[in-house]
């Protein structure tokens, strides 16, 4: 029986068999090819960065990078929507290329280019470099270019997967250095967005299979430890514990199928994962095992509070911990009210038949490997053909890859469980399984706001999954191969067409320039005409002023026409004082506010109510109708431009 183990995995053909000279063939190409994908990667994500827009997302985050510039502390003088280490770093942006929001975009182009290359690094563990490349690709395809904004949680996704790259190399060394730079990256990724803390999930079970792992490994007539795999379920208990209180806060009390199938399903695997293993060839005294972890999460841990506590020791030496924790922890409670989406409906877990049918053909007996390899690739290539013909190869080649975690999750947790250290090597087991445990537990991103999108913050993690456990699997390689070159077809010919929303292909183009001092990227016809007329009715009409009122849910107003919010809030739904109303009102006249904005087609925040309304009217008489917004004003003067087409074609959801 064959050992599969991380050193040869890429030295061995598609079925499993050993190439004579693979580290000869392929020590030439190791540094070139990933110097190769990342200079294309750069080459190809230029055109996206000044490409569509989100305006109440770029708003969010252009407005709250100004007050940081400003001197303005996240949570203590403004309601950050996410953790503050995000306005922090697009303030110094801001200062280094200009307050615009093509700074912000060429931050992230940055980034991106530093995930490329750690994404590669982790494919080519267990891949020839020309497979290592394909999945690179295709990772990138799916993700970063089809919602091309600076959002908090493709930075999480890029220090997780740097964090991947460490935790590997603590495999290889088995020095707790790496565990902790791990933990940096965690910790960094937390300042950035509170829904890191699945990634720290992730490593801690990483952590405990590995323990469970190492205790396989010693001596065969070592005492075996009852009360271990006991500790190790309490562990895989609490977890999913957690996991259930999430998805039914977001179901009203309920949990849907669609959740259990997508999210407590595999979390349930990857927590039994550990303790099978344990009770299966677990071997060690318990307390010399429980403090060999606590060390390892000791080392992880302290690499995450370094970053945090740096953070914490800046809000404490002011005394403003109770308002950080106000907006970090009880603030994003209120998303599960007001971002609730839903996931993809059931029946589209029938399109799971695509990839299903592909590894399946891997079951052709062994001794017939080239039927095997034919039967894969053809009937990736039979699909893939139907659904051209067909003209319907968008959505079903979509929902066959969303939907596909789930699968590849239990499958990977079975293979675990099921094989033998004679079959797949004990490095392998634990790559695979924290490959699993990080595309399980990360893809929580996906909830509540259940938008496609926020899939393609997941998709690398699954490929990655996908990637190491066919690595161990030879049978399943051939179709794995053409499945990831269809997946990478439909990338190149398909996604990155239009912006943020499926299909890509039905969206408005994204062709006209914006022509403000703060903002020239390229947006729709409607959206290009409307801002424009706005900004040039508040320069009109507020020119002495350096406050308006935007409201509901319109930070982009404020950024763009270089405004002050008076307020604390970016979206209202966040603002939870008794009586909002009243204050807002208030300010019409405290802050020396000449100008109103209203939205009348908030994403997530209700209108504004009657009182308000007429609060405005009667201090701002004046008033025009642009898009979907109302500007109101003090003084009648003759408008200079006409109004622009009424409402914009973005509907709207914040990308994370």
């Amino acid at each position: 029986m064959e050992t599969v183990n991380l050193a040869t995995a890429s030295q061995q053909d598609s079925d499993g068999s050993p190439r004579g000279d693979g580290r000869t063939a392929h020590a030439g190409w190791r540094h070139v090819v990933p110097l190769l994908v990342t200079f294309a990667a750069a080459a190809y994500l230029i055109p996206f960065v000044d490409q569509g827009w989100i305006p109440h997302d770029e708003g969010l985050l252009g407005q709250s990078a100004e007050r940081v510039l400003r001197g303005e502390l996240p949570h203590r003088d403004f309601d950050d929507t996410y953790t503050g280490g995000q306005s922090l770093l697009h303030a110094l942006a801001f200062a280094i290329l200009g307050v615009k929001l093509e700074s912000l975009r060429w931050l992230l182009w940055a980034g991106t280019l530093a995930f490329v290359p750690a994404c590669y690094s982790l494919a080519a563990r267990v891949a020839a470099p020309w497979l290592a490349a394909l999945v690179t690709a295709a990772c990138l395809l799916w993700s970063v270019p089809n919602y091309f904004a600076a959002m908090p949680t493709w930075y999480v996704l890029y220090l997780t997967t740097f964090g991947l790259v460490f935790l590997l190399r603590y495999l290889d060394t088995g020095r707790r250095r790496w565990l902790f730079a791990a933990g940096i990256c965690a910790g960094v990724a937390l300042l950035m967005k509170i829904v890191a803390l699945y990634a720290v999930a992730a490593a801690l079970m990483f952590l405990a299979f590995h323990e469970s792992q190492r205790g396989a490994d010693k001596n065969a007539v070592k005492p075996r430890s009852f009360a271990f795999p006991v500790f190790l379920a309490l562990i895989g208990v609490a977890l999913c514990g957690l996991v259930t209180v999430l998805l039914r806060r977001g179901s009203g009390g309920s949990l849907e199928f669609t959740a259990l199938f997508h999210f407590l399903i595999p979390c349930l695997a990857v927590c039994a994962t550990p303790v099978l293993c344990e009770l299966r060839s677990g071997r060690g005294a318990f307390v010399e095992r429980v403090r060999h972890l606590t060390w390892n999460v000791m080392s992880l841990c302290g690499g995450v509070l370094l970053p945090v506590g740096v953070f914490l020791i800046a809000y404490a030496a002011q005394g403003e911990l109770g308002r950080l924790y106000t907006g970090v922890i009880v603030l994003p409670q209120l998303r599960f009210e007001y971002t609730h989406i839903g996931l993809p409906p059931a029946i589209t877990l029938l399109l799971l038949v695509i990839p299903l049918l592909v590894f399946g053909a891997g079951l052709v007996p062994p001794e017939r490997p080239r039927l095997r390899m034919v039967a894969q690739v053809g009937i990736t290539v039979v699909v893939g053909l139907l659904l051209v013909f067909a003209g319907a190869r968008y959505y079903e080649i979509w929902y066959s890859l969303r939907n596909f975690l789930p699968v590849a999750a239990v499958a990977a947790c079975l293979l675990l469980v099921r094989a033998s250290s004679a079959r797949v090597a004990p490095d392998v087991k634990q790559a695979i399984y924290l490959m699993t445990a990080t595309a399980v537990l990360f893809s929580l991103v996906q909830y509540p706001a259940g938008h496609p999108i926020y899939f393609c913050y997941c998709v690398p993690l699954v490929l990655l999954v996908m990637h190491y456990t066919v690595a161990a699997v030879p049978r399943w390689r051939y179709g794995y191969a053409a499945l990831l070159v269809l997946y990478t077809v439909f990338g190149v010919s398909h996604l990155n067409r239009g912006y943020w929303t499926l299909p890509a292909d039905r969206v408005a183009p994204n062709e006209y320039r914006l022509d403000l001092r703060r903002s020239r990227l390229r947006v729709s016809e409607n959206q290009q005409r409307n801002y424009q007329a706005i900004m040039a009715l508040i320069d009109q009409h507020a020119a002495g002023s350096a406050a308006i009122l935007a409201t509901p849910d319109c930070p982009e107003i404020y950024f763009l026409s270089e405004r002050q919010n008076p307020t604390r809030v970016m979206y209202d739904f966040f603002d939870t004082q008794s009586d909002r109303t009243h204050a807002l009102i208030g300010l019409l006249d405290d802050a020396n506010v000449q100008l109103a904005v209203i939205n009348t087609a908030p994403v997530f925040s209700p209108p504004i109510d009657a009182r308000l309304d007429a609060a405005i009217r009667k201090r701002f008489p004046n008033r025009r109708q642009v898009g979907d917004f109302i500007i109101a004003w003090e003084q009648d003067e003759p408008l200079e431009r006409p109004t622009a087409t009424r409402r914009s074609d973005v509907p709207g959801q914040p990308g994370g």
